[in-house]
């Protein structure tokens, strides 16, 4: 496999990264610190899933129309 195979980043991990610091932010603010972290991380990472997905359909699709 060829570098162009397999790519190292993901947008799963990166929505659950993203999903960490505004989870730590609002968690601060609004005092419920360890619960808010959990949810914005689940929420980043279904969200990174998401957008994984979109990526590899339009892949697909490119790959269909040539």
């Amino acid at each position: 496999m060829g570098k162009q195979d397999w790519d190292e980043r993901s947008a799963i991990w990166g929505g659950a990264t993203a999903g960490l610091f505004v989870g730590l932010v609002v968690g601060l603010i609004r005092g419920n610190l360890s619960g808010t972290i959990f949810k914005a991380v689940i929420i980043g990472g279904i969200l990174g899933l998401f957008a994984e997905l979109l990526g590899k359909l339009g892949d697909y699709l490119r790959r269909k129309a040539k």
